[in-house]
């Protein structure tokens, strides 16, 4: 008799553990379900645990070693390796999962891989962030947007097992022993892309300084050193590291050897932000993206020069009837900073100038005077000005050194005043004078570089705009109504002459 209880129990207990292998949700707190882990890669001491901020939940517990490899992981299956009892169920609707995880750091990427338990090369990967440290937070998994370099999610596949992998990619010798939780595995809501896969590079052939492993610090890793090294598979000095982003803006530069040597980022770049006094690069993430490369210090690739270059900004202040003491330079690079940038006149012709350091890049800018006190009005449309939310500036695209052409306040030409002063310019000839249909322009040497050539009716309006290399060229005067023009060449060989047209 007491055989046969034994024998009834037996078969009482091999019942029951076939009915309690785990399944979806895996909380870790239901009573009687076979839940495991299994460590693996440097985070064997993998365990289910009391939750240290609420003891009466249980969860994971991950301690990913100092010793451990960048995709040491944790799978969620009991001894035998079976995982869950029924396949995921992934629709074309809805293929995401999320996860309740504590992380030490913020910024660091988690791995979730889901596998068919009886063949393990049927797999999907994806990632998600942590955007805190030190508390529980719910990641949001989805599987329609795999990993890079990982199978796509394919719904006639079985999945049935999972496993988690924290701050994957990078080795316990570089982020130092870590103790991470998680707890709630389950089916999330939807298809959305909740994170993206962005590939940063950077050029470090220009990189004089001696240096082991570039790096990439910013607000995604709280600046975190050397915990996003890049690699260079290749070997030509062209760094890279993808990094798995939420959707949104951060900042960000280039470093190496955990800051033992940084970019020195000129401001008003169109890839930066200055804030304060750091200036950084910025990136917008909307999707998966591989960035272009950049050469270290520079908005651009190292096959452009990437300055800094010499660029001497003039102004002519004639026409100005307001009062005022100083002309400065404001624009993008100096963060519209005020009296910032002051403009000098040294030989007293009311022509003021400023040369600024500035990268490879296009800028916006205007003059203004005393800290803003006063400022230019500009046309929009004009050639030299772009309109950007309302704002009409100049704008340069900055490609070597150069000195700008005086310009007149609040106009892209030079001054109507100066015209009359130099019309008597003797390497200018213009003929017929009065012209008719059309009339001829010569300058006294031959341009070996291309010219610009501005017409101005009598009020000082553009009326027209051309360029032409050589030593003549032929202006077309049919259309223009009867009187008084100036053309003014800009350029070494300038000059003004008045003509008149007379049909």
């Amino acid at each position: 008799m007491r055989k046969q209880l034994l024998s009834i129990a037996a078969v009482l207990v091999g019942l029951v553990a076939q009915a309690q292998q785990m399944d979806l949700p895996v909380t870790f707190d239901v009573s009687g379900i076979n839940y495991g882990l299994i460590g693996f890669g440097g985070a064997e001491a993998s365990t289910i645990e009391a939750d240290p901020t609420n003891g009466a939940n249980t969860v994971a517990k991950v301690i990913k070693s100092a010793t451990a490899e960048l995709w040491a992981g944790t799978t969620i299956t009991d001894a035998n390796g079976s995982g869950l009892a029924n396949p995921i169920p992934f629709t074309e609707t809805n293929t995401q999962m999320t996860l309740r995880v504590w992380s030490p750091d913020a910024g660091i990427p988690v791995r979730l891989k889901v596998e068919d338990h009886t063949n393990n090369t049927v797999t999907v990967e994806t990632e998600a962030v942590t955007t805190a440290a030190g508390q529980w937070e719910t990641l949001t998994f989805n599987f329609s947007n795999q990993a890079p370099g990982t199978a796509a999610i394919n719904l006639s596949n079985t999945y049935n097992k999972a496993s988690v992998f924290f701050n994957f990619g990078t080795t316990g010798a570089v982020a130092g022993e870590r103790t991470y939780y998680f707890d709630d595995l389950q089916m999330g809501q939807g298809g959305g892309v909740s994170s993206y896969t962005v590939v940063f590079r950077v050029d470090m052939s220009n990189v004089t300084a001696a240096f082991t492993t570039p790096e990439v610090n910013g607000t995604f890793n709280n600046w975190c050193g050397g915990c996003a090294p890049m690699s260079d598979a290749d070997g030509d000095n062209v760094w890279e590291l993808p990094i798995v982003l939420a959707p949104g803006s951060y900042e960000y530069k280039f470093a190496y050897d955990s800051w033992a040597g940084q970019e020195n980022l000129l401001p008003g770049g169109s890839c930066v932000l200055t804030t304060g006094q750091f200036t950084n690069r910025i990136l917008t993430v909307a999707g998966n993206e591989t960035l272009p490369i950049v050469c270290w210090e520079s908005c651009s690739s190292c096959d452009n020069p990437s300055g800094p270059f010499n660029i001497t900004f003039k102004v002519d202040m004639n026409e100005v009837t307001d009062n005022f003491t100083t002309p400065e330079v404001n624009g993008s690079f100096n963060n519209w900073c005020g009296g910032c940038a002051p403009m000098i006149d040294a030989d007293g012709d009311n022509v003021w100038e400023l040369t600024i350091s500035l990268a490879t890049d296009t800028f916006e800018y205007k003059f203004a005077y005393d800290s803003w006190a006063g400022q230019e009005s500009l046309t929009p449309g004009s050639f030299c000005t772009s309109t950007i939310d309302n704002f009409t500036n100049r704008s340069i695209v900055v490609t070597g050194d150069a000195t700008l052409d005086p310009v007149c306040w609040g106009s892209c030409d030079p001054c109507v005043v100066g015209f009359v002063a130099k019309d008597a310019a003797s390497n200018l000839i213009l003929a017929p004078n009065p012209a008719n249909d059309v009339i001829r322009i010569t300058l006294e040497q031959s341009a070996s570089t291309p010219v610009t050539a501005v017409i101005l009716n009598a009020q000082g309006q553009q009326i027209e705009r051309l360029e032409f290399s050589g030593q003549t060229t032929s202006l077309n005067t049919s259309n223009l109504p009867e009187g008084l023009y100036f053309l003014h060449v800009i350029g070494k060989l300038s000059g003004t002459k008045s003509f008149v047209v007379s049909h």
